[in-house]
Order: C-alpha cells, then sequence, then structure tokens
C-alpha cells in the first residue's frame, strides 16, 4: 500500500503502479480498494439543492447536467486531471467528487455524461468497482436503478415540452396531455373543491406556507388504446417522525385480486342469478374523480392552481383532494356509507367487497371502479344508486345476452367472454411484458417462436473449446 505523508487532507492522489485513486486518510495514510469516503447525512443535505429548485440563468455551466450543457453549446468545466486529483474548475469541487470524477476516466466513461447538479454529485463508486469485475449484469443493472451515467428526469424538463408518465416512466403525447390537464382544472371548479382565503389565515393557523399542488399524468392504457388521465394532487408529503394522522386514516382498503378471479368464475358456473333466475353479466363502473366527493374532515391550506392565481390569497379544501394523506380513507367511508344506505353488506374478509341478498348483487371495489357481477334487474338497481350521488361511467359490460359485449379490462386485466361456449378467457396486465421489453432495450430485437436458438455442432463444439473466464475478468 502506497502512502504519501505530505499530502494534504482529503487530498485525492493516484496510485504510480495502477494509476487506481488513493484517498488520504486522516491518520496520513492512503488506502486502496476501499470505497470512497461519503459525506454525512447532514452535510449531503446542506450541500445538496432543494428538489425541484429551477436553476438560473447565472448558474455555472459545471451545474448543469453534461450532456444538457452540450446542446447549449457549453463545454463542463467540472474535469478532472487524470493523473493529479486536481480539479481545473474554479466551483472549488470536494476530494470526493474529484475521486467520482478521476473513477469516470479510468473507466473510459465520458465525464460529460454525468449529472453535475453542483455539490449533488457525491456518491459512493462501489458501483463501479463491480462493474469492472464483470459482477453486474444487464438484469441486476436495471433491478439496482438508474445509476450517474443514466440522464436524470427533472421537472425543469416538462417546461421544453416533454412530459412523463409518473407511473411507467414512459413518454406521454404533450397535446393529450394538456387536454386531460384543462379537463381536470374544469372539474375543480365546478365542484367547489376549494375556497380562497388570504394567506394569513394559513400562516395564522398552520405556522407554515399552503401545500403546494402538482400536476399527476399517466396513461392508464396502452400503446393501442390510451387512456390518459391527469390529476392535480397535493403534495401533502408525510415526513418522517412527524405524525399526523394515525395510519388507519392513510390508506383505503383494496380487494385481493382473487377477488376478482372468483366473480369471473361465478359468471360461467352459476349463469343464473339466485333470486330471479335471470342470466348473470359482469359490469365495470368507473367513478369520476372519485377523491373530490368525499368532504374534507381537516382545515387543509393549499397554493392555487394555475390560471385562478390571486395575489395574496390560498385554498381551503372544501373536498378531499388527491395527495392528501387521508384522501383514501376519506373515499372509502364515503362509498361505503351509499352502499350500507342501499342495504349492501361489508364482506368480513375485506371491507371492500359487498353482497346484496335481496338483489343478489356481488361487487368488490378497487379504488374508484366498481366491478359487479348480477343479472340485468341488479345492475339498474346498483346504477341508480351510484347516479344518486356520483357521475360514473359504464366501461364494459360481458354477459350471454345478445346485448351484453364479450370483453371488458379490468385493472388493466383483459377479460373475455365466449357466448357460443360459455367459456370465459381470463389475460394478465401487457403493460408488464411491454415496460419489460422496454426497459431491457429489446424492442427491434427479433422473436424466435423457442427459449433457445438452435445451432449448429460445430459451433457447439467451439463455444465449448474457449477458456472459462474468471469473474475478475
Amino acid at each position: 500500500m502506497e502512502t504519501r505523508p505530505d499530502a494534504d487532507a482529503g487530498e485525492v492522489v493516484a496510485s504510480e503502479a495502477t494509476g487506481a485513486p488513493l484517498v488520504q486518510t486522516s491518520g496520513g495514510g492512503q488506502k486502496r480498494g476501499q470505497p470512497e469516503p461519503q459525506l454525512d447525512k447532514r452535510a449531503r443535505r446542506e450541500a445538496a439543492p432543494a428538489r425541484g429548485t429551477k436553476r438560473s440563468a447565472e448558474e455555472p455551466p459545471e451545474a448543469l447536467d453534461g450532456e444538457r450543457a452540450r446542446d447549449r453549446g457549453q463545454a463542463p468545466t467540472a474535469s478532472v486531471d487524470a493523473g493529479q486529483g486536481t480539479s481545473s474548475s474554479s466551483s472549488g469541487l470536494s476530494a470526493l467528487e474529484r475521486a467520482v470524477g478521476e473513477r469516470y476516466s479510468q473507466l473510459g466513461r465520458p465525464k460529460t455524461s454525468m449529472v453535475w447538479r453542483g455539490r449533488q454529485a457525491v456518491l459512493s463508486t462501489e458501483y463501479w468497482d463491480h462493474a469492472d469485475k464483470g459482477e453486474i449484469g444487464s438484469l441486476l443493472s436495471v433491478e439496482s436503478g438508474p445509476v450517474p451515467e443514466e440522464p436524470a428526469m427533472l421537472e425543469e424538463d416538462v417546461a421544453d415540452g416533454t412530459y412523463y408518465d409518473d407511473v411507467t416512466g414512459g413518454d406521454l403525447k404533450p397535446g393529450k396531455v394538456k387536454e386531460a390537464r384543462q379537463v381536470e382544472l374544469d372539474w375543480i371548479h365546478k365542484q367547489g373543491v376549494y375556497t380562497k382565503v388570504s394567506l394569513q389565515t394559513c400562516y395564522d393557523e398552520t405556522g407554515k406556507n399552503p401545500v403546494t399542488l402538482k400536476w399527476v399524468d399517466t396513461n392508464k392504457g396502452d400503446d393501442t388504446n390510451e387512456k390518459y388521465r391527469s390529476r392535480l394532487v397535493v403534495r401533502e408529503i408525510r415526513l418522517k417522525g412527524k405524525r399526523v394522522l394515525p395510519d388507519h386514516q392513510l390508506f383505503s382498503s383494496m380487494p385481493p385480486l382473487e377477488a376478482l378471479k372468483l366473480l369471473c368464475s361465478m359468471l360461467v358456473t352459476l349463469k343464473v342469478s339466485k333470486s330471479r333466475r335471470k342470466p348473470l353479466k359482469l359490469k365495470l363502473f368507473d367513478i369520476s374523480r372519485a377523491h373530490f366527493y368525499g368532504e374534507a374532515r381537516r382545515r387543509v391550506f393549499v397554493t392555487l392552481p394555475d390560471g385562478d392565481e390571486e395575489e395574496g390569497m390560498c385554498g381551503l379544501l372544501q373536498r378531499s383532494m388527491y395527495g392528501t394523506q387521508d384522501a383514501s380513507s376519506i373515499w372509502q367511508g364515503e362509498y361505503s356509507s351509499l352502499l350500507v344506505e342501499g342495504e349492501f353488506k361489508t364482506g368480513v374478509a375485506s371491507s371492500a367487497v359487498f353482497y346484496h341478498a335481496g338483489e343478489d348483487i356481488r361487487l368488490l371495489v378497487h379504488g374508484d371502479d366498481f366491478f359487479v357481477l348480477a343479472d340485468e334487474e341488479g345492475q339498474q338497481y346498483l346504477e341508480k344508486l351510484l347516479s344518486s350521488r356520483y357521475d360514473y361511467r359504464c366501461e364494459g359490460a360481458i354477459g350471454p345476452e345478445d346485448g351484453d359485449g364479450t370483453e371488458l379490462c379490468m385493472l388493466n386485466r383483459t377479460i373475455r367472454y365466449d357466448k357460443a361456449t360459455g367459456v370465459l378467457e381470463y389475460e394478465a396486465d401487457q403493460r408488464h411484458a411491454e415496460l419489460i421489453i422496454r426497459t431491457l432495450g429489446l424492442e427491434n430485437a427479433k422473436p424466435v417462436s423457442t427459449p433457445g436458438e438452435k445451432k449448429k455442432a460445430s459451433v457447439v463444439l467451439a463455444t465449448m473449446s474457449l477458456p472459462v473466464v474468471s469473474r475478475e475478468r
């Protein structure tokens, strides 16, 4: 192990034999093969810029992503001299940041690919130690998450007209997103989700600023059948160690997936209702913007959305809103009270499963989706009950009668019914396969009918004669 007692504390030097970075320790010596020192949590928090903070025009180029700087005709100045371990930038990079840059140089990776968000480029190089040894394959790389060379998806990208799916991370069509957002704003104004009050009222009651809002955009369908949804949500984040509400008010019950499969099975096995002996059918009802129907239980102050801003004013929620900590719990209490008024009984094993004995109606509620098994009269009974309080739409219906459909989609599972044979087909979520293919970069790969590829005997023998590659290589 090489040491340099004359090195300054925290200086990064290079080994003459290997060129590997050596980190000066507090005792005057240097150690090879150990991860570079980490800043403690407090130092990292103070060094990192606030999340979502906009960059100013005066900010130096080294605080920009290298790719963005290159697109703007700028060259990142946070370069590192590989032999000396010193930075040629006047920004004053720390020893650890210089070590990270040096590690990039040794691995042959361009330093411009690193996300230099000020001093936020502080991280451990253990990942590259394993990658150097060939211990990280493509699957493990996907599982371990993004690495420094991958571009960060920042909120500022939206200003450039690019929108990302907040669920899958895929690209969204700007025109479709803007249309969905406008529909959401119109609904909020129509329902009177909030009333305007002065900011001083918020300060007097809470002692802090109102909670900010954020857009959440997603395509609930797939690339073929698009279902764009945009929600304006409250960023009422639960802070660690600070409990605002008890745990049971932070979530709502969801039925098990087996309940969905059970209703499908009962459609083809029972065939007719118990009381009226009429054909059973499955229907899916979607409640429009369900979380806005529950009345707010707390006084929550929020910033005003775009287009409705007013100087010195903020919003006081009159109804629950997506993103508040108790929104899902309020919605469950809202629809449960309605169903109980309609003489439904709540399930014992799951509070999101209901049964009406008189009408022989079985249903499960998954968020804002009502999946119902009943005959036509039972379906009409439930629709009348839902319409008394909510706006809803029927997303699909399958059954044996002439007016019934043959296919519907529930939780992105496709359910098909063959009227001729009475056979029901249940297809898994197609988005899972699409996401795996996209993540592994196999969109343009050539498909094969078998898992393995047939090879000639000469190729197999030649492969077997190759030397075994060790983990160190």
